[in-house]
């Protein structure tokens, strides 16, 4: 079995989009990775701690300088170029909408996450804190003490608190294989000497761990999944979905709305947004060999679990209700093309 370390500064990207790779589909990944038993996370007290606190305080740092950016716009943008200010002050607000709606999805998302029966939690200790204590009075890494600063109060550092609660549980379990995940890569790494962008786990703190201990370090979290558990996410098929999300909420559904509109005009409206989507539903029901609930398991979509069970009632609603009128749509089109073709040749002749 492998073990998983994530530090908090590869949580916060993902739920503010503020790297890049780093968005709420990574922490899908790793809880599949989870739920199918492929891994299972080490996740120290203090890093669930500052999940919550930094997410909540950077979050209100982005909220404060989009409203920043926004008054200046609006106090020092020329009034000639009015469309154009009305232009960038919506497209910021977008942004700011965006990474609030996603800091909300990966919040709820790693709440539960971090129930998952493969999440190994490490609860804080007189143990961990008297060695992490220890660790910062003797100057070892992850600490880095500052040579020209003259203060001498020592504090408990937060990464030795991890670095200790790591160790304490990889000798308590006898791991044997941990992927170790940080973007603090100067306390707890050192550059290779090849290619300064890679790092490689700090010679110091491996002499801490058991010698058959096989340690790797990534600094980010996308390229440790991938490298390591084979998880590259479908950026393609993540796009599908969020189209399929996109277009189905904005297209006029009938049966969410309580009464039954014209369901012609309900594909021509889906048929307009989304060609691909519009061409999935045709060619699933084209040969009526399958129930309605099989075409909808069937739909390429749902591969995605988190979206199959979200989507899988609307689209299976969807489909029954488009089942006995798509043919009459694609006849009615066909009708309607071949008389304007009729139509031009009497012109023409």
């Amino acid at each position: 079995m492998r073990y998983l370390f994530i530090d908090t500064d590869n949580y916060i990207p993902c739920a503010l989009l503020t790297e890049s790779g780093h968005n709420p589909q990574t922490i899908d990944q790793l809880k599949d990775l989870l739920t199918y038993k492929k891994i299972k996370l080490l996740l120290p007290e203090i890093v669930e701690i500052e999940f919550f606190r930094k997410l909540d305080s950077e979050l209100l740092n982005i909220e404060r300088s989009v409203k920043k950016l926004i008054d200046n716009m609006k106090r020092n943008f020329p009034s000639y170029l009015k469309i154009d200010k009305d232009s960038f002050i919506r497209a910021a607000q977008r942004r700011l909408k965006k990474r609030q709606e996603s800091a909300e999805t990966v919040k709820a998302t790693i709440k539960t996450l971090f129930q998952n029966e493969n999440v190994i939690k490490i609860p804080l200790s007189n143990e961990i804190f008297l060695k992490a204590y220890k660790r910062v009075l003797a100057g070892k890494k992850p600490y880095k003490h500052n040579p020209e600063s003259h203060d001498l109060t020592y504090v408990i550092n937060a990464d030795c608190m991890i670095f200790e609660s790591i160790l304490l549980k990889a000798n308590e379990l006898k791991i044997e294989n941990l992927v170790f995940c940080s973007n603090n890569h100067k306390d707890f790494a050192t550059p290779d000497e090849k290619n300064i962008h890679k790092h490689h786990f700090h010679p110091e703190l491996i002499a801490s761990f058991p010698k058959n201990l096989k340690l790797k370090y990534y600094r980010f979290l996308p390229e440790a999944l991938n490298a390591e558990f084979q998880s590259k996410i479908d950026y393609i098929e993540i796009k599908k979905a969020r189209d399929y999300q996109d277009h189905i909420g904005e297209v006029s559904m009938p049966w969410s709305r309580g009464h039954m509109t014209s369901i012609m005009a309900f594909l021509n409206q889906l048929q307009t947004r989304n060609q691909e989507v519009y061409k999935s539903i045709v060619a699933m029901l084209a040969g009526q060999t399958k129930s309605i609930v099989d075409a909808a398991k069937s739909f390429p979509l749902t591969r995605l679990e988190g979206l199959k069970k979200e989507y899988q009632a609307t689209l299976v609603q969807m489909l029954s209700n488009v089942n006995n009128q798509i043919f009459e749509f694609e006849e009615n089109k066909d009708n309607d093309k071949n008389s304007m073709e009729d139509n031009k040749k009497k012109k023409g002749s």
